[in-house]
């Protein structure tokens, strides 16, 4: 014997072996299937409503129904029940017959009652365990940016990796997106340990289903800073513009500064910080995690070793096995190009004779352009747009990070501008992208907070 399930508006199908089978439906619509599969045979016929609980528990009721939507199968097997699905997101019901195969012709699944030693081998094939959510997808493409035409040698062509929420194939749905900004050193690489952070924050419903877009701005000297540049491109242009454009374009998003949001850890939170200040028409809130290089503090302070270690590197493999000097040269080429001076091709706001150090004013003055604590004043009334601004800082990172996202935080506090400034037992990277940590636990629950979501 068979059944006909018309599936018209499916968008997604999942089955899960747990002893018995489990099925899990996403419908917009009906569903139709035989009585027997829910063990209902010898009862009157039904119609079942069906409320959504996270997809690992439901609820049910039955009420007497009439006549009208039930029918037989041709040979008259067995009478089949109608359930009206139009308010419902998620269907879980059990099987306790036994199937054999599974196809789906034309959008209509075909059940053959017999055994489901095929449809087991079509499940262990998708290797889905007991009680897993339905997953998102993550895609990836390259764009050759105009914004990125340069003459310091950096390839304008970029990729870029897109997490899509579940039920986003096939669906008509339009998602708010989040920028992420990596670190430097970073790439746009959006990998399994992060995509499951991901799937979990929808799962668990810290938020509703969104596209999160992470771009690779990793450089010849391992980091963009997000910033426009006259030797290395428009990185800062790139980010809001002309990604935002190609996302808006070709993925269905709500394609309004409403809906989206930017967020970005290190590097990537003071780039994120930065862009929406500049460009509050396009994103409507921000998350900062752990920004760097807000001002001139600590490792990065004038009085630091990183400048006259800077100075005295004279080759790029010589960079490379640094860290503060290689930061603190990509930071110059971004920030103070210089195409005559070889072989790094920039300047820096501090340079050494002796034990004498010597501020180079117009260079100084082109780097707190940059950071944030000293444009905040210039960029007050943009800031003031934003419908929500967070940055967090773990107590056992560098001793750079809480000076300056404080002093950032004062500031914009005396400027009367709302914010949130967050202090959490963690280090630098141990607290970001890990079950306990920040994206899962406070990233993601802000912009369901504050991303306009229809």
């Amino acid at each position: 014997m068979s059944s006909v399930i018309n599936l018209n508006d499916l968008q997604r199908l999942m089955y899960l072996v747990q002893g018995s089978l489990h099925a899990y439906l996403f419908i917009s619509e009906k569903l139709v299937f035989p009585c027997d599969l829910c063990g209902l045979s010898s009862r009157p016929l039904r119609e079942m409503h069906l409320t959504d609980l996270g997809m690992r528990k439901f609820q049910c009721r039955f009420t007497q129904s009439t006549q009208k939507g039930i029918r037989k199968d041709r040979k008259g097997g067995f009478n089949v029940i109608v359930i009206n699905l139009n308010d419902l997101q998620w269907l879980m019901y059990l099987v306790q017959g036994s199937l054999q195969a599974l196809f789906i012709p034309n959008r209509k699944v075909i059940i053959d009652m017999k055994n489901y030693i095929l449809l087991a081998l079509w499940l262990i094939a998708f290797t889905y365990s007991s009680g897993q959510a339905v997953e998102g997808k993550v895609q990836s493409f390259s764009i050759n940016a105009k914004s990125l035409q340069n003459t310091g040698g950096e390839n304008p062509n970029r990729k870029v990796s897109v997490y899509l929420p579940p039920g986003y194939e096939g669906g008509r749905e339009r998602y708010p997106v989040i920028y992420y900004l990596h670190g430097f050193m970073g790439k746009d690489s959006i990998y399994a340990s992060m995509k499951n952070i991901l799937d979990e924050g929808i799962r668990s419903k810290k938020i509703r289903p969104f596209i999160l877009v992470q771009s690779d701005q990793y450089t010849l000297y391992e980091g963009s800073f997000y910033s426009n540049s006259t030797l290395t491109g428009n990185w800062e242009e790139f980010t809001a513009k002309e990604l935002v454009a190609h996302i808006d374009k070709n993925y269905r998003t709500l394609a309004k500064r409403e809906s989206r949001g930017i967020a970005g850890h290190s590097m990537g939170g003071y780039g994120a910080f930065k862009i929406a200040m500049l460009y509050p028409d396009v994103f409507s809130s921000i998350y900062a995690l752990s920004p760097g290089l807000l001002a001139f503090v600590k490792e990065f302070g004038p009085n630091s070793n990183s400048y006259r270690e800077a100075a005295n590197v004279k080759t790029q493999d010589e960079l490379k096995k640094t860290y503060y000097p290689k930061v603190i040269i990509a930071v110059a080429r971004a920030w103070s190009p210089n195409p005559n001076k070889p072989p790094f091709y920039c300047d820096l706001p501090f340079s050494y004779e002796g034990d004498k150090m010597i501020v180079n004013q117009p260079v100084l003055e082109k780097w707190e352009a940059n950071m944030p604590v000293y444009m905040v004043d210039r960029y007050a009334d943009n800031l003031r747009k934003l419908k929500a601004i967070k940055m967090d800082w773990g107590r056992n990172d560098s001793p750079r990070f809480p000076i300056q996202i404080g002093m950032l935080s004062q500031r914009l506090e005396n400027l009367g501008i709302t914010h949130f400034a967050e202090e959490y037992i963690g280090d630098h990277n141990n607290k970001i992208w890990a079950r306990d940590g920040r994206v899962l636990n406070d990233l993601l629950p802000f912009f369901n907070d504050y991303l306009a979501f229809e």
